[in-house]
C-alpha cells in the first residue's frame, strides 16, 4: 500500500493557494521546473539508452533510437548488433549533405545525384546515360556566391544567392523563413530530443505542479511500480492540455501516487451509486493527499 501526507485544509479563503504552495515545498529542485529532461539511462522511464555507441538517446526498439531505428529499417533490417556497430552515431541533420557527382562542385544534390544546374542540363539532354553524358566533357560549374552554407559544419555552397545550400535552404523555407542567423545557430544545436522532454508549461496551476510531484514520487519508487516510459510521460502533458479542466473543489482533490490524476470522490460516489453500490467512506474523505515521495535516488 501506498503511505501518503494527509493535508488537512480549511474552507476558508485562500485554500487553493495554500494546497499550490504546499505541493510545491514538497517538490525537489530537480522537479520544480516546467519542463523535465530524462536521462536515457534512468530505469524509471527507459529501457536504456540506443545500442549504437556514442548515441545517447533513448531506445524505442531493436534497442534502437527512433533515429536508428529507422536509418535500420532503411537499410534492410540487417543484423541489430552488426548494424549498431558500423552506423554513423550522428543524427540524420549532423551528418554531412551530399555533394553533385559532378567534379569540382560542391553545390547539394538536388536530383540524380545532381544540383539543381546539372540536373537541368541532364535532363535538356534526354537523361542520357550519366557516364556517357560526361564523355562529352565536363559540365561548367557555376561560381558561388559564398564558400559554403552558413550552417556550421556544412560545406557545401549556398544555393543560389541565398545564404544555405540546396538541403538547408528547403529547412530554412519550410520553416518561415526566419533569421537565417538565428536559424543556422538553432539547427547547429544539440537539442534534447522531445521524447526525453516532459513539458508541464501548458498545464494550470497546481495541476502542473501535482503532475511534477506525481513524477518525483514515481522516480523514487521505481522498484515498486517498475517502468514507465519516457514517450507516454512525455506527450501527457500535451494530451491533457487539449482538454478541458474542470475546477476541482478545493477541498475534496487527491492526488494519486503515480497515476497523476485528480479525484473528485463525489464523482467517485456517483460512478458506485450508479452501479448499485454504495461509495467506499474512504474515497468520501475531504482531506487532501500527498503521497510520500520517500528518499532521492
Amino acid at each position: 500500500m501506498t503511505s501518503a501526507v494527509v493535508l488537512t485544509l480549511s474552507a476558508s479563503g485562500g485554500v487553493e493557494g495554500v494546497w499550490t504552495a504546499r505541493v510545491r515545498a514538497a517538490l525537489r529542485p530537480q522537479y520544480a521546473a516546467d519542463r523535465l529532461v530524462v536521462d536515457a539511462a534512468d530505469p524509471t522511464y527507459s529501457s536504456g539508452p540506443c545500442r549504437v555507441p556514442a548515441c545517447e538517446r533513448l531506445s524505442r526498439g531493436q534497442g534502437l533510437c527512433a533515429g536508428h531505428l529507422h536509418r535500420w529499417v532503411k537499410t534492410g533490417r540487417p543484423e541489430v548488433n552488426e548494424f549498431a556497430a558500423s552506423t554513423d552515431p550522428g543524427w540524420a541533420r549532423q551528418r554531412p549533405n551530399q555533394a553533385c557527382r559532378i567534379e569540382a562542385c560542391r553545390y547539394g544534390v538536388a536530383r540524380k545525384g545532381l544540383c539543381q544546374l546539372h540536373g537541368q542540363r541532364w535532363e535538356r539532354c534526354g537523361r542520357p546515360d550519366f557516364d556517357e553524358w560526361l564523355a562529352g566533357g565536363q559540365p561548367p560549374v557555376k561560381t558561388p556566391v559564398a564558400d559554403a552554407c552558413q550552417v556550421p559544419g556544412c560545406l557545401l555552397w549556398p544555393q543560389a544567392a541565398g545564404p544555405f545550400c540546396h538541403a538547408h535552404h528547403g529547412t530554412w523555407r519550410a520553416n518561415g523563413r526566419p533569421d537565417p542567423v538565428v536559424f543556422a545557430r538553432e539547427f547547429a544545436a544539440v537539442r534534447v530530443p522531445a521524447d526525453q522532454v516532459i513539458d508541464l508549461t501548458r498545464l494550470p496551476e497546481p495541476l502542473r505542479w501535482e503532475l511534477a510531484y506525481v513524477i518525483q514520487c514515481r522516480h523514487c519508487r521505481q522498484r515498486l511500480g517498475g517502468r514507465v516510459p519516457a514517450r507516454g510521460v512525455a506527450a501527457a502533458p500535451a494530451r491533457a492540455s487539449r482538454q478541458p479542466h474542470p475546477r476541482l473543489h478545493p477541498d475534496r482533490a487527491t492526488v494519486a501516487a503515480g497515476a497523476g490524476q485528480a479525484l473528485d470522490p463525489a464523482a467517485a460516489g456517483h460512478r458506485c451509486r450508479a452501479r448499485g453500490r454504495p461509495p467506499r467512506p474512504d474515497r468520501a474523505d475531504p482531506a487532501r493527499r500527498l503521497p510520500a515521495a520517500g528518499p532521492d535516488r
